[in-house]
Parts: structure tokens; C-alpha cells; sequence
């Protein structure tokens, strides 16, 4: 799908969004950041790969402001449940905003990108990650020179 998308010719590198060739109406969303997390068809493709699309499209209702449907997203009860095994769903979603930010930094940068089928597994895996890390209780081991015995 992204060797079809490009950056936006009116905002260049500038842009979080990714444009198809052939949806000229996308230059309205360009600059939003609800478009570049949870509206644009890159991202409805990674949220329909984990199978929360319809709680995405719910949370979107609420804002046009992305950083309000995130707000809403990480703040409401209803969407504090596990989403598999360790990870919670809030903790899910804000790992995948994240994890399409960093994708879209490597996109600017030419740099070469997973597909979104492929993004979802390894969001889940990093999620899954990081919740057995800070789960872990591990004592630092102190590594100190031996001292000798003067004498």
C-alpha cells in the first residue's frame, strides 16, 4: 500500500499524512493528527488487523481533534479491558499511535516500512514486551573489582 503513497505535495515532509495517488480529498485532512492515527487508510488498515476498528471509529465520533479522541480513547472505563493476555486495550492503542508515528518518520526518511498486516503483530509483540518488563522485579547486579589483602 505505501508504494503507492506519498507526501502531500502542498505540505512535503511536513505532512503526517500519506496520500493514494488517486483521493485528491485527503488534502483537506493533511496536517490533522485524527487523520494521521485513526482516519487515514493506512491506519484503518493496521486498527482492522487487530480487530478494533469499530471501538477506533466510535472513539472518532467523539472529537475531530485527535489528541481528544486519544484523551477519550485512554480516559474512558468502557475501553479498560485486555485486549490479549497482558496487554490492556488503552495500552494497545497508544502503543499503535506511536508505533504509526515512528513509521510515518521513517516513510519521510525513505526508509523501508512494514505493511500494515505486518504492523499489527509487531505492535502487539512490543506491547506485550514492555508489559512483562515492568512486570519484572530484578535485583541490579553490582559488578565491583575484587579488593586484595595489603600484605
Amino acid at each position: 500500500m505505501l508504494a503507492q503513497c506519498h507526501p502531500m505535495p502542498k505540505y512535503s515532509y511536513e505532512s503526517p499524512c500519506w496520500k493514494l495517488v488517486p483521493m485528491p480529498i485527503l488534502y483537506r485532512w493533511c496536517g490533522d493528527l485524527a487523520h494521521m492515527l485513526f482516519k487515514c487508510v493506512r491506519a484503518q488498515a493496521v486498527w482492522e488487523a487487530l480487530g478494533i476498528a469499530a471501538d477506533i471509529n466510535f472513539a472518532s465520533l467523539t472529537d475531530r481533534a485527535g489528541s481528544a479522541v486519544l484523551e477519550f480513547i485512554l480516559c474512558d472505563d468502557s475501553y479498560r479491558r485486555q485486549y490479549s493476555g497482558l496487554v490492556e486495550l488503552p495500552e494497545l492503542i497508544s502503543t499503535v499511535c506511536w508505533f504509526l508515528w515512528w513509521q510515518r518518520r521513517q516513510f519521510m526518511r525513505k526508509e523501508e516500512i512494514l505493511t500494515p498486516e505486518r504492523t499489527a503483530p509487531a505492535v502487539v509483540a512490543l506491547a506485550i514486551n514492555f508489559v512483562r518488563g515492568a512486570q519484572a522485579k530484578s535485583t541490579p547486579r553490582i559488578s565491583r573489582w575484587p579488593t586484595f589483602l595489603a600484605g
